[in-house]
């Protein structure tokens, strides 16, 4: 084995076969991860940053270690965002740009996944190239589930994941002959050889730690335990210095605990081989305290192939549903599981007539309370008892229950449902240990719900893809997203005196400000100044001038009055991001007149209610006369509530600023953040240049949010400093918020086929401390679906919380109002006990019924077909709806424009960055209209061009385009266009027909769901790109309705058929409590 060349005090170790050394004076702290370093140091900006707690992938990298144990080199991936860069000591990392790029080539990884459409914003798209690298390393004849499962922890908030997993399953030795047959037609299907892009082997190999410590000018010390000795006698002497010190081994509580310390001393454990040794023996299996979590299911499935540890089989399977693939790798076998409830059972049993436990059972919980593992009383009334005897389970599931003491918390879920799941997962082993010795209608008691191999396929009408516009290609960013060389605006480089800035944020939720002190923040070298509300010189108010309709101010900074936590007070400014960080928690805010905050819609409600205010803060009565052909018997009422909805774009919003002699250029994520940074300064707006070249994902939360970053920093004048601000993923939950909560009262009436005589609704919305992009008018909108609304009266309301101003999310109001109109036409159903799907078609709009609300003046009338009825019956046929029901009832796009209209090859033409030169007062990209406009303004600037051209054209005989433009150019043709749709464009909008069929299964003991199938048929038009379209439906159904059909269904069998609310979103305890599960009903 080579030794490492680094010396006592030095980390040495490898980023794509470079060597990089870190010592006393290199300005890295105990803390600095990974990420960070292959970013801001090895400047290697594909390795993407987001959450930073090991939770969504995009840092993933791979590396190759040695196990202190065996010497062994260990190929494995690993979250760059949890490790610490001076525990890398001896490492051979390796990061996207390793595996291609445009000048040699790309990888067939990168290759096979942009060949498959499975990238869309990109930002995740690294991350998941490098799981698939480091498992394609580690792992020989690669299965389709080992690819399944290896993405656990990598999230993709654009695709629906489908194109991915088919993408990488289709180099797996069992690839099926759909993806076999897929991938012929784009290259070579063979099994991905672990090679560099130009075809050289991977040569890189990972060396011993031969470092010590580090005592490094902060006054910390990171200490290399080189066995369990020399790290009780660090510990003991830092302890007897009165310095804290902390054990580093995979350092993922770091991701969750954010707030631990401040240490004096690091010792990183990783290198300590008696904490890395196994056993297996007669006695039981041994795992040394370092063993991972990965090392730990390995060792269980090998020691299940052994007589009486059988279980182990049974253990790693449990353990793989802890944490992901990525954190398992480095995390010890002891450490925090998210679980509600989790459990070990170990029984030793004789079967005979019945099942008879032999010796007192091993029975132990966690996620119940810190003092409760153990369960003493049920294990002690089960010893010698027999497990089909029903009252040997009601004894047991009875002591438990005793015993059984929750811990409450507010994130923790109820203490009842955890004591019920600690009932039902013991119910649950004792029927998997009896057998078929269980009644038949229980048996399924003990099964979990198993995730089969995911598939799934696409069909469309093929006469589309006749020309360049229709034709289904890869996206031209593709590959360069898939290689990291797609540039983001935090990947910017970094200027001379570039300044960081970092938030101070409100801790109270409703308050006014007595007092704000910096000074000790300034103190602090590298830290430049302290912004607050009294540096600016324009408008404190970012939503002044701004696209959305009834805007309420919202300042830049907080001057006086606090409305919600996290509210921004000032901006830290210094010369790198972890000062800025670190001085904003130094500055000492004082509050007065702190009164209880309105967290809730619920409490909002009541006190609007209580003031008179609900009637006033409405967006008007929207309502059409009854009808006349409806006879109504039958009245209902009832509430349907949604709680908010986290964006979880996987890139946090950032903003660069730079001062040029003109003004100032400004990188950001919004096209329209002109206008707010220019009244805030209070300077022209042709002083701004703002460009966006792409984001990383966005879903509404990046339609306003980034004006407020953009304002702030450039509050005061700074010379000539850039400025940049980064808000990491803890800090973005606080202020770029969520999808708007809402609630929704209605009350109807209906005739005896349920069809809707009239029906009163109110649509009240939380759009938190501000009625900015408020929800409630979207809702209105598509509240009709594709129903009649004759006899409707809908008003969408708002409410104030001391909460963060809610932003769009993702349909915006559409998703809460279809849900309504659809819970409501169920609702009908359940009460009349008609098939639901028969009291919709009694209520379908049809061509010259009246419209509710749209945008355009007057009343309208619906002047088309109503696609639905044909599709129904079309589905029925296509997604084996009748035989599913028996058995559930018995259990890209712009660049093919331009080649279209041109007439030119796709690979000759560029897309460039938007900036507000060339696209003036431009507006958010929403609505789902982005890829219509653009397409059509560029075929109208392409018709001015072609026009151009024309004269020339006509004098040269078939000319090539380069020809063809070089004589344009000479003859001084002018070759710029530009287009901006107006209100006179003939551009009509038009529906977009749905139909889900979605087939789920539920636990009724622990509220867990599967998918088990779902079909979708959308009538797509004429698709622009229909790979690219695919997976955004796929991302997008909900499987709400069928889960409340299953809910339905338990409690049909529990004996109750009554209508049950069912709130959004559904958690496995919403389900549970749902399905009326007693425990004192459990039987064997």
């Amino acid at each position: 084995m080579v030794k490492g060349d680094s010396s006592g005090s030095t980390v040495v170790f490898h980023i794509n076969g470079q060597k990089h050394s870190v010592d006393a004076n290199s300005n890295i702290g105990p803390t600095t991860a990974l990420v960070d370093y292959i970013r801001d140091v090895a400047n290697l900006k594909g390795t993407k940053v987001m959450c930073r707690e090991g939770g969504c992938g995009a840092c993933t990298v791979t590396a190759k270690v040695i196990d202190p144990a065996t010497g062994a080199e260990i190929q494995k991936s690993v979250n760059a965002c949890l490790t610490p860069v001076l525990s890398c000591d001896g490492w051979d990392i390796s990061t996207v740009e390793s595996l291609g790029n445009k000048q040699e080539g790309y990888h067939v990884i990168q290759n096979r996944l942009v060949n498959f459409h499975g990238t869309q914003c990109g930002y995740c798209t690294p991350g998941m190239v490098m799981n698939m690298h480091a498992l394609l390393g580690a792992k020989k004849d690669l299965q389709m589930e080992d690819i399944e499962k290896n993405l656990d922890g990598n999230i993709c908030r654009c695709t629906g994941y489908r194109p991915i997993l088919d993408a990488f399953k289709s180099l797996a030795k069992d690839a099926s002959i759909e993806l076999q047959q897929k991938c012929s037609d784009i290259e070579d299907c063979a099994t991905c050889p672990m090679k560099k892009a130009n075809g050289a082997s991977c040569s890189g190999k990972a060396k011993v730690s031969t470092s010590n410590s580090l005592k490094l000018p902060s006054g910390e010390e990171w200490v290399v335990a080189k066995n369990l000795e020399n790290a009780l006698i660090t510990a003991h002497q830092s302890k007897s210095n009165g310095a804290d010190y902390r054990f580093v081994a995979g350092n993922t509580s770091t991701g969750i605990f954010k707030n631990q310390g401040p240490y004096k001393t690091f010792i990183d454990i990783n290198g300590i081989p008696e904490l890395k040794k196994t056993s297996v023996d007669k006695n039981g299996i041994v795992l040394g305290g370092g063993t991972t979590l990965t090392e730990t299911i390995n060792l269980l499935r090998e020691s299940a192939k052994l007589p009486g540890f059988e279980y182990g089989k049974r253990a790693s399977t449990h353990l793989e549903r802890v944490a992901n693939v990525s954190v398992r790798n480095i995390t010890r076998r002891y450490q925090n599981a998210h679980a509600y409830v989790n459990a070990g059972f170990l029984f030793k049993v004789n079967k005979g007539t019945g099942v008879t436990v032999a010796e007192k059972p091993r029975i132990v919980y966690g996620g119940v309370s810190a003092a409760f593992i153990h369960a003493t009383a049920a294990e002690l009334s089960l010893q010698g008892k027999d497990l089909t005897d029903e009252k040997t389970l009601r004894d047991a599931l009875q002591a438990l229950e005793k015993e059984v003491r929750p811990d409450v918390g507010p994130l923790e879920s109820s203490p009842f449902y955890r004591i019920q799941l600690a009932k039902t997962l013991l119910y649950k082993t004792i029927l998997e240990i009896i057998g078929e010795k269980a009644a038949q209608k229980f048996r399924s008691g003990s099964s979990d719900l198993e995730r089969i191999i995911t598939k799934g396929k696409q069909t469309y009408d093929a006469s589309q893809a006749e020309t360049n516009l229709y034709k289904s290609v890869p996206k031209y960013e593709g590959t360069i997203q898939a290689s990291g060389e797609a540039e983001y605006t935090a990947d910017i480089p970094f200027q001379t005196n570039e300044l960081f800035g970092a938030f101070v944020l409100s801790t109270v939720p409703n308050g006014n400000i007595k007092n704000m002190d910096a000074s000790a923040a300034l103190k602090i070298p590298g830290v430049e100044r302290f912004v607050t509300a009294k540096d600016i010189p324009g408008i404190n108010d970012v939503m002044k001038f701004h696209f959305f309709p009834n805007t309420t101010p919202e300042p830049v900074f907080a001057d006086d009055k606090v409305s919600n936590h996290g509210q921004a007070l000032g901006l830290i400014l210094a010369t790198s991001k972890d000062v800025a960080v670190k001085a904003a928690k130094l500055v000492n805010v004082t509050y007065e007149n702190v009164t209880k905050p309105v967290v809730n819609i619920d409490d909002a409600v009541a006190k609007a209610k209580e003031d008179g205010s609900l009637q006033k803060q409405t967006m008007g009565t929207f309502s059409l006369p009854p009808p006349e052909d409806v006879k109504v018997a039958n009245t209902l009422k009832g509430t349907l509530k949604f709680g908010s909805q986290y964006h979880f774009f996987m890139e946090t919003i950032s903003v660069v600023c730079h001062p040029r002699e003109d003004g100032i250029d400004i990188y950001c994520l919004d096209g329209n953040g002109s206008n707010a940074v220019a009244l805030v300064l209070n300077i022209p707006t042709n002083s701004i240049n703002v460009q966006v070249r792409r984001l990383g994902g966005g879903f509404g939360g990046k339609a306003t949010r980034p004006n407020f970053v953009g304002s702030r920093l450039r509050s005061r004048d700074l010379g000539y400093r850039s400025t940049m601000s980064n808000c990491f993923r803890f800090r973005d939950k606080y202020e770029h918020v969520r999808k708007t909560p809402s609630l929704s009262h209605p009350l109807r009436r209906f005739d005896e086929n349920g069809k809707i005589g009239s029906l009163k609704s109110d649509l009240i919305c939380d759009p938190g401390s501000s009625a900015n992009e408020s929800s409630a008018i979207t809702a209105l909108v598509h509240i009709q679906n594709c129903y009649k609304a004759a006899g409707w009266e809908v008003s969408p309301r708002f409410v104030y919380t001391n909460t963060p101003s809610n932003t769009p999310c993702r349909a915006p109001g559409s998703v809460q109002a279809v849900a309504a109109i659809e819970w409501i036409m169920d609702h009908i159903a359940n009460h009349l006990k008609k098939d639901p799907l028969e009291v919709r078609k009694a209520n379908f709009l049809a061509n010259g019924d009246k419209l509710l609300f749209t945008f355009l003046e007057g009343q309208p009338t619906y002047d088309r077909e109503n696609l639905i009825p044909d599709m129904i019956e079309n589905m029925k046929a296509t997604a084996d709806y009748e035989a599913r029901l028996a058995f559930i009832e018995t259990f890209n796009k712009v660049i093919q424009t331009v080649a279209q209209v041109l007439q030119i090859p796709m690979d000759r033409i560029k897309i460039k960055a938007s900036n507000n030169f060339v696209a003036a007062n431009a507006l958010v990209t929403g609505g789902s209209t982005g890829s219509e406009l653009t397409c059509y303004s560029a075929i109208k600037a392409c018709e001015e061009l072609r026009e151009n051209l024309r004269p020339i054209l006509e004098k040269l005989e078939d000319p090539s385009w380069d020809k063809l433009i070089q004589a344009a150019a000479a003859a001084k043709v002018k070759l710029t266009a530009s287009y901006t749709p107006t209100a006179k464009d003939d551009i009509k909008g038009y529906d977009v027909w749905v139909l889900n069929a979605t087939e789920v299964e539920i636990d009724v003991l622990t509220g867990e769901y599967k998918i088990i199938r779902t079909d979708l048929y959308e009538d797509v038009g004429r698709s622009l790109s229909p790979a690219t379209g695919e997976p955004s439906t796929d991302a997008a159904f909900s499987v709400v309705l069928a889960m409340r059909n299953a809910i339905a269904a338990a409690r049909a069998d529990a004996g109750n058929t009554d209508w049950f609310e069912m709130s959004g979103p559904v958690s496995p305890e919403d389900i549970a409590m749902l399905c009326l599960t007693k425990t004192t009903d459990l039987a064997v």
